[in-house]
């Protein structure tokens, strides 16, 4: 996939899931995003590797790590996939949609027509 093939693929499904994907036991203050969390959700980079390349292993690796061993993920661009995951893990939903228009300005990209989930 290209960047804006990427790129859209994570703004629809980011926007229609609307919350974070954390890890099933988290129970820390502070919840622990997950790239294949409880019910089913998915983060940003998590909706992107295919059930054949996920391994629960990934789980608390970093970006890096999980691209060295999906090999769908070596063929995307590692700067839009870690901004990505930045607004899965660190941006409330509520705001993603802000921040992922300001993405597409930033890696030249048009953003997706795609309702928010709710609307």
């Amino acid at each position: 996939m290209n960047k804006q093939e990427v790129f859209n693929r994570v703004v629809v499904h980011l926007l229609k899931q609307g919350k974070q994907a954390i890890l099933p036991d988290s129970t820390a203050p502070v919840l622990m995003c997950a790239y294949r969390g409880k019910d089913g959700l998915k983060c940003a980079v998590g909706c992107l590797i295919p059930d054949e390349e996920y391994m629960p292993s990934f789980e608390g690796c970093s970006l890096e790590r999980v691209r060295s061993l999906s090999r769908t993920l070596q063929s995307m661009n590692g700067k839009l996939l870690k901004h990505l995951q930045y607004v899965h893990d660190s941006v409330k939903p509520g705001y993603w949609y802000e921040e992922l228009k300001e993405a597409a300005e930033c890696f030249q990209l048009t953003m997706p027509t795609v309702r928010e989930k709710g609307e």
